[in-house]
């Protein structure tokens, strides 16, 4: 699945998915609950979610946060890149995995409400890498 190019503005969630292989670039997601929320399955267990992009988009003043990865088991191959996320009320950027060997790479997170971190994440197994 392609999502590009589209503007999302005052929704609970500007793009929600639950697919692995899903390519999400040159969004606006602006003033929404959440601008990027990813659940790998909407039985709202841990499931995999493989091989996504999500690049190229700014996520903005929203309410909660910006890219939300949420109880994913396995999300190899998942790329997080050159994402703008500011203002938002928590997260720029927001990871919740069991195994993950993604790339969180050069994305502009600044001024979240998140009083110690832009992005934030918890990862049981597997390698975090967050590069400048």
């Amino acid at each position: 699945m392609n999502i590009f190019g589209f503007y999302f503005e005052n929704y609970y969630c500007g793009i929600f998915f639950n697919s692995s292989k899903t390519t999400i670039t040159n969004n606006n997601l602006i003033k929404n609950a959440y601008g990027i929320y990813i659940i790998p399955s909407i039985r709202y267990h841990k499931d995999n979610l493989t091989d996504t992009i999500i690049m190229n988009n700014t996520v903005n003043n929203n309410l909660w946060t910006g890219i939300y990865l949420y109880d994913a088991y396995d999300s190899s191959n998942t790329i997080i890149s050159r994402n703008i996320g500011n203002n938002n009320g928590e997260y720029g950027i927001s990871i919740g995995a069991s195994v993950i060997n993604n790339g969180i790479v050069s994305n502009n997170i600044a001024n979240n409400n998140n009083k110690y971190y832009g992005i934030g994440g918890s990862v049981y197994y597997g390698s975090f890498h967050i590069k400048k």
